[in-house]
């Protein structure tokens, strides 16, 4: 199954796709090698066969319509309609598809790098790989350099409670299950006890998470040095099926600093993953999609803390609840503003939001919460776009706050990942600057 240049609607007007442009000029896709259809963000393709109820089902039950879209006709096979995750999936008996971002051309993984807060030098230095390798080869090989980095300094351990039947009385002694268990007079015991292990959630979520990147990545070298790390945690982690709430509430401390880095790309990898069957590890059911909106909101977060850090006392909050805004109702409203910026006496200096999106205007959807928020603190405002064509920039003013701000960040402008950051942050800062 191949894709022609009429199945993908992409919504332009004469302007070659981005399968079709990178067919052109020669380049590999991002993702992973030779899939069937590739299309960008918010972009419909026709395919060329009916789904199989195993691939309806994995699009359905396990991706859910967030993240693409299946629309059933009665003259034809259906079409498929991406939103604002991009990656690769692969279905059941076929297709495989890539989604690609609009805005961010050949930088994904620069900015989910700089939104992740990730060590470019590290990468650069030692992963080993060069232009042209796909998406889910880089990433596998940072993980592997990661990785790497916490098993020289050490697995961390921690205290858990066990539970188990002992010949001698170990830690606590639960009355109920021994009294339910055994006869008076028994030789065995039902003991509660806490036990130094690296059996913990964060090590099965770090092995999960390599064991996955084992099964996707197509580059040889990445591949066995991913399926040697699986095999040295497995001898003493258990392997196990890891969502990334379950990470929610690891603390990074003095004792395990040296995971930081790691368990922000593993957070990534669980959030983003889907796999049909752990067990066997088949490659023709899984995805990988990536939330744009979410990493975008990341990166304009970095961004803004760059841009204030010369100014003393000066603080960024994020998605923090705005009062004031609406009030009474049930059930209540709350809004939070991307970013929120205060000054040393506590003051909102602006406010921000961050829109990953690739609009030929602005809209007042777009507007309407920033306004809001401008309005309760009379302040300016700064609304944060991606790379865009036509440009995007333009200033309102909004009464008794002062200036709304349209800021694009040069996204698409091509970076490594060491100066993609500053790149970004030089950009955000004239535009910051002009309004305050």
């Amino acid at each position: 199954m191949n894709n022609s240049p009429s199945t993908v609607d992409d919504g332009s007007t004469g302007r070659p796709s981005i399968a079709e442009q990178s067919a052109r000029d020669g380049r590999p896709t991002q993702f992973g090698r030779d899939p069937d259809f590739v299309l960008p963000e918010h972009s419909t393709v026709q395919l060329d066969n009916e789904l199989s109820d195993a691939a309806h089902a994995f699009l359905t039950d396990e991706l859910g319509p967030s993240r693409l879209t299946v629309d059933y006709r009665r003259d034809g096979p259906p079409r498929l309609r991406s939103t604002q995750y991009v990656g690769v999936i692969s279905l059941p008996d076929g297709p495989t598809i890539e989604i690609q971002p609009k805005a961010a051309g050949q930088n994904l993984l620069p900015l989910l790098q700089y939104a992740q807060g990730l060590n470019a030098t590290t990468y650069d230095r030692r992963t080993g790989l060069t232009e042209g390798d796909t998406f889910l080869d880089v990433l596998g090989a940072l993980y592997a350099t990661e990785l790497d980095t916490v098993l020289t300094r050490g697995l961390h351990r921690e205290y858990q409670s066990k539970t188990s039947t002992e010949r001698y009385l170990r830690g606590r002694l639960d009355v109920q299950q021994q009294l339910q268990r055994h006869p008076i007079g028994s030789t065995q015991f039902e003991c509660e006890y806490d036990e130094l292990t690296i059996d913990t959630t964060t090590n099965q979520a770090i092995l999960y998470a390599a064991t996955i990147l084992s099964w996707f990545v197509e580059d040889t070298t990445v591949q066995n040095q991913l399926s040697r790390y699986r095999q040295r945690l497995q001898r003493k982690i258990s392997l196990r099926h890891v969502r990334a709430t379950e990470l929610d509430n690891v603390e990074v401390t003095r004792l395990n600093e040296h995971y930081a880095d790691l368990l922000r790309l593993t957070r990534l990898v669980l959030a983003s993953v889907f796999v049909e069957n752990l067990r066997t590890g088949t490659r023709e059911s899984f995805a990988l999609l990536v939330n744009m909106n979410e990493v975008f909101e990341d990166v304009v977060e970095r961004i803004v803390t760059a841009s204030i850090a010369d100014k003393p006392g000066w603080t960024v909050e994020t998605q923090t609840s705005v009062s004031g805004v609406v009030s009474g109702g049930d059930p209540p409203i709350t809004m939070r503003p991307d970013v929120l910026v205060r000054d040393a006496t506590d003051d909102v200096v602006f406010v921000a939001d961050a829109k990953w999106k690739t609009p030929s205007k602005v809209s007042n959807d777009d507007v309407y919460q920033l306004v809001a928020y401008q309005s309760t603190y009379a302040v300016p405002g700064l609304l944060v776009f991606p790379e865009q064509e036509p440009e995007l920039s333009t200033t309102y003013t909004v009464q008794d706050a002062g200036a709304l701000s349209v800021v694009e960040l040069p996204t698409k402008r091509s970076a490594t990942h060491d100066q993609i950051g500053p790149q970004l942050v030089q950009s955000f800062s004239e535009e910051m600057k002009a309004v305050l």
